[in-house]
């Protein structure tokens, strides 16, 4: 059983979807009257409602603005895609609760099978009955100028993306890990993933499947001009440095900046983006007898 969840009867329940997501937004409605028919207590929120929890150190002010989110939930679903858990995550990592996820998307790797008209996940959920994964998060942090200050501290779960600024035709970053110089890389940009995201954008980079026991970060160039670069995969206390000043002279904007795919908007230029294993973990309620290998089989490879 999963510690997070106590005696059925105990069972408050925050219910997230997408909005925008029709069948997300008609599932929300069936499983909300779900729930009261089996006297527990909820709130349902929206994505679009949801405050934004990627800043670490605001995270705690913002959050008890809602009053919906004062008292202590024992497990949050989440009705929607990928994107609708990972934008989820952040909020239920700091509120210190497990995710359901109920897939309303395209792959649903990160989510259970099934939706929320098989109640029989939900059961299992609401009994403490679901298998827990714990996965791990990015620490983020972006420098401003020569000090090295780091007035932004941020956290993903799945990856970190810095991309060519529009107006340039390259991006051109000094890569380091734990404070040696690896290479200056010339091309779109570079990510570095979890190991649950080495299934998301590093993939699609050319990046290696990791298991999520494997706690070293990923660091995958995208595109980049060179006939040795390759996808490295640290240790787990390493972290990685992006050093963007020399791609700094001549532009017009600076390069983007993605956690989990959201484009951040730093509050000055960036000079250095450095990533780090988080403290923080977040927790996903699994159907049990469904590992990772055959979840990735399922998901990537029987399509």
């Amino acid at each position: 059983m999963h510690k997070a969840l106590g005696k059925v009867s105990e069972m408050r329940v925050l219910v997230v979807y997408c909005q925008k997501n029709k069948r997300a937004s008609q599932a929300a409605v069936s499983l909300c009257t779900y729930l009261r028919k089996r006297r527990h207590s909820f709130e349902a929120m929206t994505l679009e409602e949801m405050p934004d929890c990627a800043q670490v150190h605001a995270e705690s002010p913002g959050i008890l603005q809602d009053t919906r989110l004062r008292e202590a939930f024992s497990f949050m679903v989440v009705l929607g895609g990928d994107g609708s858990i990972l934008r989820a995550s952040r909020l239920a990592v700091l509120l210190g609760i497990p995710i359901l996820g109920m897939n309303y998307g395209h792959l649903g790797f990160l989510s259970n099978r099934g939706d929320a008209s098989d109640t029989s996940l939900i059961d299992s959920a609401l009994a403490g009955e679901c298998q827990v994964e714990k996965l791990p998060c990015l620490e983020v942090e972006l420098q401003h100028g020569a000090e090295g200050t780091y007035p932004q501290r941020l956290f993903a779960l799945n990856d970190v993306a810095v991309n060519r600024a529009p107006s340039a035709n390259i991006l051109e970053c000094a890569v380091g890990i734990s404070g040696c110089h690896l290479a200056t890389l010339r091309g779109d940009g570079v990510v570095v993933a979890s190991s649950t995201g080495s299934t998301a954008y590093a993939l699609s980079a050319g990046g290696p499947v990791v298991a999520p026991s494997n706690r070293g970060l990923l660091v995958v160039p995208i595109a980049v001009h060179a006939l040795a670069s390759r996808p490295i995969v640290t240790g787990q206390d390493d972290w990685v440095d992006i050093d963007l000043r020399p791609c700094r002279e001549g532009l017009e904007d600076d390069p983007s900046i993605q956690l989990d795919g959201e484009l951040q908007t730093p509050c000055q230029p960036v000079d250095r983006v450095r990533v780090r294993n988080s403290a923080l973990t977040a927790e996903l309620l699994r159907q049990r007898g469904e590992g990772f290998y055959k979840r990735f089989s399922n998901v990537f490879l029987m399509q």
